[in-house]
């Protein structure tokens, strides 16, 4: 097998600590020929210095996935500002950390506002694309880690499939699960466009083999997705007028609308701490949740599949919604934040404004 280059990229905003246990695990991986992009959402706290400090050797990281190595520190850092990425300042030094090995460089780009996860990674995305010089981009949420064998597993389906393989990911266990480290939170997704709702297969499940076989799946978590730069020039940047949820939907299925397979790749792995945090929505989570699946559903679904999703959200859904929201302690922010993202989702069309 060769091993083409893969550009890795990691989107951080103050959680500092999640950042260096998810780059520790990046920095274990057996696939010999990668680069790793930090974005740093314009955090408030310490996480640029903290994450230098990590690859300096001077913290060490506890996780109850690895043992903390310090053998490969110090990892050189290259930290560079969104103007001197736009300006090409950094190009200089980059491409002397370029010719040492990928385990002993980091580069991290300083983002001058909170772009969240879209706008973030498609910072690091035009970076990558400008350079040419990957064959895969490999988005990694920053609140997991990852199998020593997941980026390899993945290229290997890339080389050895078909040309219209576009995007793929892996089999997502749950971080925090009490049973075990192979609870499962997502082995792909599918997407029901009549209902405007997501199944994540084998959710809760217990992995005993039985989600072994490679597939073809609606959509693949944002957690662990690798793309080919080519299809990002044919089908767009990431969507981020979304701000946050359904952008790596929408991503999936426009890759699908233009003839790529979208596959999950079982034996490809991460553990992910995120996903519970999805089911408990508050605040302004609320409003882009609601908001942004009518968007989704008015760009991607059909005529009827359109009518039959409005009649059950409006007729059905949100009664449920509305009856646990008001079980809820801030129940009055929960539904202040439905009613507009309800009413912006329904009377604004704003992927097209």
């Amino acid at each position: 097998m060769k091993f083409p280059k893969v550009s890795v990229i990691l989107t951080s905003w103050n959680n500092w600590e999640d950042t260096i246990e998810a780059l520790e695990s990046l920095y274990k991986v057996n696939y010999p020929n990668y680069e790793v992009i930090v974005v740093d959402n314009n955090s408030e706290d310490d996480s640029v210095k903290k994450i230098v400090d990590w690859a300096g050797g001077k913290i060490r990281v506890n996780s109850k996935f690895f043992k903390f190595d310090k053998k490969n520190k110090p990892i050189r850092c290259l930290t560079y500002t969104k103007r001197e990425f736009e300006t090409g300042e950094y190009l200089g030094e980059k491409k002397k950390l370029d010719k040492i090995k990928s385990d002993k460089k980091l580069f991290i780009l300083k983002n001058d506002k909170n772009t969240n996860w879209s706008g973030s990674n498609n910072l690091a995305i035009k970076q990558v694309l400008k350079e040419n010089k990957s064959k895969y981009i490999f988005l990694f949420n920053n609140d997991a880690v990852i199998d020593k064998n997941a980026i390899t597993e993945l290229v290997n389906v890339f080389e050895k499939g078909n040309k219209k393989i576009g995007i793929a990911g892996g089999k997502i266990y749950s971080y925090y699960a009490s049973k075990g480290k192979n609870v499962i939170q997502s082995v792909g997704v599918k997407i029901d466009l009549f209902r405007g709702t997501v199944k994540l297969y084998g959710e809760g499940e217990t992995d005993k083999g039985q989600y072994e076989k490679i597939r073809e799946v609606d959509f693949i978590c944002g957690a662990s997705l690798m793309i080919k730069p080519e299809v990002v020039k044919d089908i767009g940047l990431l969507e981020e007028r979304y701000f946050m949820y359904f952008d790596d939907p929408d991503w999936c299925i426009t890759a699908k609308k233009k003839g790529y397979s979208v596959l999950i790749v079982p034996k490809s792995i991460i553990w992910h701490k995120g996903a519970a945090s999805l089911k408990k929505l508050s605040g302004v989570g609320e409003y882009y949740a609601i908001r942004n699946r009518f968007w989704f559903m008015k760009k991607n679904a059909n005529y009827l599949q359109l009518i039959i999703f409005f009649g059950y959200f409006i007729f059905f859904l949100s009664y449920l919604k509305l009856i646990r929201y008001f079980l809820r302690k801030d129940k009055w922010l929960l539904i202040k934040n439905y009613l507009r993202g309800l009413k912006d989702g329904i009377f604004r069309n704003g992927l097209k404004e």
